[in-house]
């Protein structure tokens, strides 16, 4: 069945999970605790101890805070962590010498704070399928940008900052520095070939709660929570972002345009609406911002919704000169549910 894997984590731990630390690899930080005018020592691990997937490791009086990335976990990098790369993940830290934490407490107590969730998939073709996603961020409420070796698409409303990120994981793993140098010790370059990364991030407990549906006192999600989880974000994001129920287009190709309209049950009026907001978008250039200023000469009031209705037009208007085939897209989302 389905196994959710998290990359880059920030989590917490009550210090009854650590039996043990080697004080030489930290510096000492020593601050006054306001409430209570007592002297507290945090122990902060120093950079040149870090080692391959610990980004940073700090032991306050009551809990350590503790970032990885999945290159913690070597050769099972590219897995991620979950139920099985737990122990793992816990005995590559521990073997790296700075500090013993206790397995079953640190997966008992564990929060997480914020991680991000990856899917690897192997399209037919990853190329064509990172091109399509950015041609085909369905709506307006989706922009896209360059990202790593790939594409992020990112909600446009505050409100919902879903975000969205894929990229060739072959070709990210080739740039030369020293963590893609030290990880593939581990990993097969060529391994990676026809990988796909997908990537969410969840970067506050909003998110968490909403993307893993779950209820949580004050904030507090359990690291085991999340590894159990049935919940499968990356598929929900991206059907969400590309709504792939074949959007088909209106017109027959071999019909024409007129035709096809009056076959769909256009009236009259509706059809000299129509082919008047093509020749717009016509005249336009295929140019938003040129339709939005035309809009906003011409009309008394609010234009968001004709805007959309452009906006919406345009895109079929596109999918139309490009006999545009959304089967990529239902490939992915495909091997996303059954990842």
């Amino acid at each position: 069945g389905y196994m959710i894997g998290l990359d880059s984590s920030k989590m917490t731990c009550y210090n009854d999970c650590l039996l043990n630390y080697s004080a030489s690899k930290f510096d000492k930080l020593k601050r006054i605790d306001t409430s209570t005018n007592q002297e507290k020592e945090s122990f902060i691990l120093r950079n040149d101890s870090k080692v391959l997937g610990l980004k940073s490791l700090v032991i306050s009086p009551n809990n350590l805070t503790i970032e990885t990335s999945a290159k913690i976990l070597h050769e099972n990098y590219l897995d991620g962590l979950n139920k099985n790369t737990f122990e793992k993940f816990i005995e590559n830290i521990n073997a790296a010498g700075i500090v013993e934490l206790d397995k079953n407490i640190f997966y008992d107590e564990c929060l997480l704070h914020r991680f991000d969730v990856t899917t690897n998939i192997k399209p037919a073709n990853k190329e064509k399928s990172l091109l399509d996603m950015k041609i085909y961020s369905s709506s307006y409420k989706y922009k896209t940008s360059p990202y790593k070796t790939g594409v992020a698409i990112t909600g446009k409303a505050i409100t919902k900052k879903e975000r969205l990120i894929a990229y060739s994981k072959h070709d990210e793993l080739s740039r030369n520095n020293k963590n893609n140098r030290d990880i593939l010790q581990y990993i097969n370059l060529d391994d990676t070939k026809n990988i796909l990364r997908i990537e969410s991030n969840y970067k506050n407990y909003n998110r968490i709660r909403s993307a893993f549906k779950l209820s949580s006192e004050n904030n507090r999600f359990f690291l085991k929570d999340i590894l159990k989880t049935k919940e499968n974000p990356n598929y929900d994001i991206f059907n969400v972002m590309f709504d792939t129920r074949e959007r088909r287009t209106k017109i027959n190709k071999e019909k024409g345009l007129i035709m096809s309209l009056i076959e769909i049950g256009y009236k009259r009026s509706e059809l000299e609406k129509e082919l008047g907001k093509r020749t717009i978008i016509k005249n336009c250039d295929y140019n938003m911002e040129l339709i939005r200023e035309l809009l906003q000469k011409t009309s008394k009031g609010n234009i968001s919704s004709s805007l959309k209705e452009y906006k919406n037009l345009l895109n079929d208007m596109k999918l139309e000169s490009l006999e545009y085939d959304v089967s990529s897209l239902t490939e992915i989302k495909e091997l996303l549910a059954n990842c």
